[in-house]
């Protein structure tokens, strides 16, 4: 992961940051470089100084297809993070906030913004186990960058609450 720069950030009361983005650096009013994230994921305290690290992020996409079969669709939060040449993403859910998704024989996609991963070579996915319906049965699942090379894999097989599965991904 390329660190581009740094940030120190006081705040007056006490919060949680998940994460931030700000847009693409300028210089002289012309835009250069991608978009930066600031990972944290921590409390800062009030009147406490914390340094927040600007790195390379690139816009990925996974969109995953639930089979037809029978009580294919699922209720739970299916989970996943894609493992590179480069580096592995964060976790993400594959959920769409306020949206029924992950239902039988629909397609979702969910981007994200991680840093460099490089060429996809696996994607892991698992499911939350909650809700009345757990079991999600994955047609095809494909990953890519916006604008970038495909990496998919057929999988027809049962995501189960208590076995993550691990699927090899191809151009």
């Amino acid at each position: 992961m390329k660190i581009v720069s740094s940030i120190v950030v006081v705040v007056l009361v006490a919060v949680f940051v998940q994460g931030a983005q700000s847009g693409p650096l300028q210089d002289q009013g012309r835009k250069i470089g991608k978009n930066m994230v600031f990972p944290c994921r921590e409390w800062i305290k009030a009147n406490t100084p914390i340094t927040l690290t600007v790195v390379d992020v690139e816009r990925w996409c996974i969109a995953a297809k639930t089979t037809d079969h029978p009580w294919a669709a699922t209720d739970a939060i299916i989970y996943g993070f894609v493992t590179g040449t480069e580096g592995t993403s964060e976790t993400v859910d594959l959920n769409l906030v306020r949206r029924d998704d992950n239902e039988r024989g629909g397609t979702y996609t969910f981007c994200y913004w991680w840093g460099p991963i490089g060429v996809p070579q696996w994607i892991t996915i698992y499911n939350s186990g909650h809700y009345t319906k757990p079991g999600w049965h994955l047609d095809e699942i494909r990953v890519f960058k916006l604008g970038g090379q495909t990496y998919s894999a057929i999988q027809d097989t049962w995501i189960t609450p208590s076995q993550p599965v691990d699927i090899e991904l191809h151009p």
